[in-house]
């Protein structure tokens, strides 16, 4: 215990230093970014994460080690173990990876799609259900589970039977073009398209040019995109003003509304839209736009189907861009009129823009999991894993408001995810280039809960089930309570 212990105390170290005000800039970070000292110190800064990353994956593979973990070969039998490790019961979606040279019972998945996996839970034998998404080097089975507060459960995967009644067997919407393209009508419910996705709890929309229109709580026949929102969710904006003068008094010059007051502002412009996936957990979506300032913009949607529950991951390339410039997506959401957004800051939960001291920021907040619009009988949920930056309310430049009592409509304004910029003075890196993934999920609460535990929520939703393959021993098999009869 001690050595996982240290490991823990000197990722946090590391941490500590890569968290330090200077982004591994040196002074001349963005007057000369191409100087061998910013490059140099950029790349240190950057070992600190690095190295509590390395630190951080160990501490977790010697809790899996514990647990049972052990590495994939290619003989073994598909047992996996899967573990709650909050401290309240937990229903959700779980993955494991197989890759392409594992097989179940003899059969290799990548050589076959019209596979069928089944996956068993070994103690009830029930069959859970599941979906199969192909990833390079291989395939990730993703499943459908309960467990109990700190439950662990021993899976099995097993080759399955084809279905009776496979999906879309009837292909009486099918016209003579063999397009999938005609609306529901009685007796028959249609199938998800570009247009319509629809589930026990949502219905989403969408147009053709723009991407999502509208996104319906089905329970309570409400809206949750925001009446006033300018944009569609998840459809980037990008900022950037022009230097007139030079890269750092440019900056300097913007003054604390962190653009310029001529910026230029561009919102992403949807080219294809489809359906690439639909099965018993999810339906996926995915948009293709073109967005000023990168080279690839794309969000896919999965929309499940039996959880109130859509994960999205928004993928960018990003072009280098010396001026100073910001990218948002839009989070222009809204469990009701009445409603309230409630986010956690460093231990302390909080509503933006009321819950703050006179004369506080109220421009931007950095956030511990996401974020919480809550109701007057549901609440819709925003779990942000990887991009803590929000800003509310209009994107133009504008007089800085502080907290006071005539500040709390902010509350109710539309969220931005405010993923990148690069406008610091100094000590910070000017280049955003490269290629990035950003994942969200949006989860609805149906019944009244408090603030804390919405958040809760959301960092449940961030961190995830375990699944992680194990060999159980013939005892462990035996045992009356894992009875394996696969």
């Amino acid at each position: 215990m001690g050595g996982r212990e240290s490991l823990l105390q000197e990722a946090e170290y590391q941490l500590m230093l890569y968290a330090e005000h200077t982004w591994g800039g040196y002074a001349s970070s963005v007057s000369e970014p191409w100087n061998t000292l910013v490059n140099d110190l950029d790349y240190r800064k950057a070992a600190y994460a690095i190295n509590a990353n390395r630190l951080i994956s160990q501490h977790l593979d010697q809790i899996l080690g514990h647990l049972g973990e052990v590495p994939p070969t290619i003989d073994r039998e598909k047992y996996f173990k899967v573990v709650n490790p909050h401290d309240y019961p937990v229903t959700d979606y779980a993955t494991v990876p197989i890759k392409h040279w594992e097989h179940i019972d003899g059969r290799y998945l990548a050589w076959d799609r019209d596979n069928y996996i089944d996956v068993i839970d070994c103690e009830t034998n029930e069959k859970l259900a599941a979906q199969l998404t192909p990833i390079p080097n291989g395939d990730v089975i993703e499943f459908a589970i309960s467990l109990a507060t700190k439950e662990e459960k021993l899976l099995k995967l097993v080759k399955g039977e084809a279905p009776k009644n496979p999906r879309h067997a009837n292909h009486s919407h099918i016209g003579t073009d063999r397009v999938e393209d005609i609306a529901p009508y009685p007796g028959y419910e249609g199938v998800p398209d570009t247009h319509v996705v629809e589930t026990k709890h949502y219905r989403l929309a969408f147009d053709q040019q723009s991407g999502i229109t509208s996104l319906r709580d089905k329970k309570n026949k409400r809206e949750l995109i925001h009446p006033d929102a300018l944009y569609a969710p998840f459809t980037g904006v990008y900022e950037k003003t022009p230097i007139t003068t030079d890269a750092c008094t440019e900056r300097r010059l913007m003054g604390r509304n962190r653009k310029g007051r001529l910026a230029d502002r561009y919102t992403a412009s949807l080219k294809h839209i489809d359906i690439t996936k639909d099965g018993d957990l999810f339906t996926a979506v995915q948009m293709d736009f073109e967005l000023e300032g990168t080279q690839m913009y794309t969000v896919i949607l999965k929309v499940y189907k039996e959880l109130p529950k859509i994960a999205v991951t928004v993928r960018i390339q990003k072009q280098n861009e010396w001026a100073p410039e910001n990218l948002y997506i839009p989070l222009p959401f809204s469990a009701d009129k009445d409603g309230e957004l409630f986010i956690e800051k460093t231990g302390a939960v909080l509503r933006p823009a009321i819950d703050q001291l006179p004369g506080t920021n109220t421009e931007f907040f950095c956030l511990q999991n996401g974020l919480a619009f809550t109701g007057t009988d549901s609440s819709l949920l925003i779990a942000i894993k990887d991009t803590p930056l929000i800003t509310l309310d209009s994107l133009a430049h504008h007089p800085i408001e502080l907290a006071n009592d005539q500040q709390h409509d902010k509350n109710r304004q539309p969220v931005y995810s405010w993923i990148m910029n690069n406008f610091w003075e100094t000590n910070f890196k000017v280049d955003l280039s490269g290629f990035y993934e950003f994942d969200y999920q949006l989860y609805l609460v149906s019944e009244q809960q408090n603030p804390k535990r919405l958040l809760e929520k959301c960092q449940q939703l961030n961190q995830g089930l375990l699944a992680f393959p194990v060999n159980p021993s013939r005892k462990e098999l035996d045992d009356e309570k894992i009875a394996c009869r696969v």
